[in-house]
């Protein structure tokens, strides 16, 4: 047995992205072979066979319909047991693949994308510092790694999914927002982050660009509007 150690690059399938993007069409397969119309054409099927005992009709011990009807409602039990559980079927399967989405949406939500970034630049130094000029196949996959999601925020930027700011944008006394539905005040603009002020804990502190949600100006504060 041979194991190859070799990370996987954004070109073979784009890794964990690749493989996320897929799990929400392979969580929909069960869906397409039970659905709630497999489901409901069970459940009509046995309504149709219980209309023979409609009004309480009963067997007739020894008559020559008693084995006639025994096995229709032997059917009838059955088709809406069937039906129950292919309802299960496509109910769990609907659910899987909503989740599988959501995942899959939730990697690439811009504002991940951008903590990745940082977080993969970070470790693109690190390596850099500990090799020291040396080759190494760590340090080549994660700047792949980064390389693959600076395209992905460069895409969403030309989309207008998100927006890249800059110290021109920003200003101090300006409203920032990092955190959903919290805006934060703008004390001063540096070349790679903006110092903020918060009243609780810290008095300030630094954030970097990509990692700016939205953004007002002093004169928006009371309407309400951005940037954005």
């Amino acid at each position: 047995m041979t194991i190859d150690a070799t990370p996987r690059g954004p070109g073979r399938g784009r890794g964990r992205p690749g493989r996320a993007r897929k799990r929400p069409s392979r969580a929909v397969r069960p869906a397409s072979r039970t659905t709630p119309g497999d489901s409901d054409a069970a459940w009509n099927r046995a309504e149709q066979i219980n209309q023979r005992f409609a009004g309480g009709q009963p067997i007739l011990v020894g008559h020559h319909s008693q084995r006639g009807a025994e096995r229709d409602q032997e059917r009838a039990h059955a088709l809406l047991g069937r039906s129950v559980e292919q309802q299960r079927q496509a109910d769990e399967a609907r659910r899987r693949a909503e989740t599988a989405a959501s995942e899959a949406s939730g990697r690439e939500e811009p504002h991940q994308v951008a903590r990745r970034i940082d977080a993969l630049t970070a470790d693109v130094r690190r390596l850099e510092r500990q090799t020291n000029g040396r080759p190494s196949e760590e340090l080549d996959h994660a700047r792949a790694q980064l390389e693959h999601w600076r395209h992905v925020r460069a895409q969403q930027v030309e989309a207008g999914q998100t927006r890249a700011y800059t110290r021109e944008d920003i200003a101090p006394g300006d409203l920032i927002q990092i955190r959903r539905n919290e805006w934060e005040r703008v004390t001063r603009v540096n070349a790679k982050t903006v110092t903020v002020y918060r009243p609780e804990g810290w008095n300030v502190a630094r954030v970097r660009y990509h990692q700016i949600r939205d953004h007002r100006r002093p004169s928006q504060e009371n309407a309400g509007e951005s940037t954005t």
